[in-house]
């Protein structure tokens, strides 16, 4: 019976050992491939800059709600408690509690009153008149305020897909690049043997096997850097998506290294991206907007010169004890505020708020002219990029059969290792080039849409990255 519980114990310890041993050797699971539509889409849900400026939005139009409650009355409600044997107060609290009679006339009541409590309770409540336009203003500049923060939320929203887009062929780019660097490592690799063999067969001098050892370690080093730049690059878009630096990452998407195809628009087409981008920037629409703050500042202090006119009313309660009645009065009134003299300030503030609009303007005409040039730019780099491109894949052509013909040659013993390295590092480098060109032509396109003002989910950068 003992041995065959041992029997059952160990049965199941196997098992258990087994399963473990399985599960380990399962491969792990790998994410799904992530294409540029969908890291979009993730990035704009998740991005902290896009909750930021949310919150932003949320506290400008708070905003416009405190400055409409300064056109609205006001009401407050005060509780006090004073004890007090001060001759005035004392008499003032008795005519208020309506408690004075003909016995407090005496002069020893009078000069020498005993201490007496008071519990109060005022109502007031207020309503502006007049205030010279101030809280007027203010509700205009808090309007104001929501559209700036808008703005602002669409340049956040346009700079988020840029890093994305810019992150994400980064990452296919690197990854490319690394196949070029396995590529070339393996070709040095094949390379040294061979190179091995005929210095083994007397057919070189060991000055070629030397050549040949010193490329494949550099091809080597070259392979351990585009592994390292796959990992840095996977780590910026997880950035950019809100995920882990170090969270698993598969993109769908290669990157295109053909030249777009639909030709490069017409030179004409450039003054209409510069119009589009003066009244589609976010930039210059907040611009616009402070520009606007400014003239408003500007008219409310030289309305701080103009009297301000309120109306009132307060009821009043007064009694000797909490619980107790009490008497009861009220008032209503006007009152009347005309600012005479400050000191200059208002002045001062005055002429401040002048300076800080010719200041606004200012800027506003150097944006102008910035965001000219940062299309012209933009659009002239989506040309080079384009041409680059074309210019790079005719280079690597020319390079692999350039390589195939010196590999022929030096097969048959008419080329050195020299002429058969100097040509697989141009290949190699013309492949780098054509990775790089390829990325500087999507990175451009965002740019361009991203200087016009209208880079969105739905670009064609985006939507169908090879054309």
């Amino acid at each position: 019976m003992v041995d065959a519980l041992r029997r059952q114990r160990r049965i199941a310890g196997i098992a258990v050992f087994a399963g473990l041993v399985l599960a380990g050797l399962a491969p792990a699971q790998v994410p799904a491939a992530l294409s540029l539509r969908q890291a979009v889409a993730e990035a704009l849900r998740h991005s902290p800059r896009l909750r930021a400026a949310a919150a932003n939005q949320d506290q400008a139009q708070a905003g416009v709600a405190a400055a409409r409650a300064g056109r609205l009355p006001r009401l407050d409600l005060d509780e006090g408690f004073t004890r007090s044997n001060n001759p005035v107060a004392v008499f003032g609290t008795l005519l208020s509690q309506q408690r004075f009679t003909a016995a407090d006339f005496a002069l020893p009541a009078l000069n020498q009153p005993a201490p007496l409590n008071n519990f109060q309770t005022r109502l007031t409540a207020s309503v502006p008149l007049f205030d010279a336009r101030q809280a007027q203003l203010r509700v205009r500049e808090a309007k104001l305020g929501v559209n700036l923060a808008g703005s602002a939320s669409e340049q956040a929203r346009q700079g988020v897909l840029s890093a994305v887009i810019s992150a994400f062929y980064r990452l296919s780019a690197s990854q490319a690049a690394l196949q070029v660097a396995q590529s070339a490592t393996t070709a040095a690799t094949a390379g040294l043997k061979m190179a091995e063999a005929r210095y083994r067969a007397g057919l070189v001098v060991d000055s070629d096997r030397l050549s040949a050892e010193v490329y494949s370690a550099n091809a080597q080093e070259q392979l351990v850097a585009a592994r390292n730049d796959v990992s840095v690059a996977s780590a910026a878009l997880n950035r950019e998506l809100g995920r882990p630096l170090d969270a698993p990452l598969a993109i769908a998407a290669t990157l295109p290294t053909t030249a777009p195809s639909a030709p490069p628009a017409a030179p004409a087409a450039l003054p209409s991206l510069v119009s589009d981008a003066r009244r589609l920037r976010p930039e210059l629409r907040q611009q616009q907007d402070r520009l606007a703050i400014a003239q408003s500042e500007v008219t409310r202090t030289r309305a701080a010169f103009l009297p301000v006119v309120d109306g009132f009313a307060s009821w009043e309660r007064d009694q000797l004890h909490f619980s107790n009645t009490g008497a009861s009065n009220w008032t209503v009134g006007l009152s009347l505020h005309l600012n005479l003299f400050r000191g200059g300030a208002d002045r001062a503030a005055a002429s401040a708020a002048v300076a800080q609009k010719l200041a606004a303007q200012a800027q506003l005409d150097d944006l102008h002219a910035a965001v000219d040039l940062q299309v012209r730019q933009a659009w002239f780099a989506v040309s080079t990029a384009a041409q680059q491109l074309q210019l790079a894949r005719s280079v690597v052509s020319q390079a692999a059969a350039a390589l195939q013909i010196v590999q022929n040659r030096y097969n048959s013993g008419l080329a050195t290792i020299s002429d058969l390295l100097r040509t697989q590092t141009e290949l190699t480098r013309a492949r780098t080039q054509l990775v790089q060109a390829a990325y500087d032509l999507q990175v451009s396109r965002a740019n361009r849409d991203l200087a016009v003002g209208t880079l969105t989910a739905q670009s064609p950068v985006v939507a169908h990255p090879g054309n």
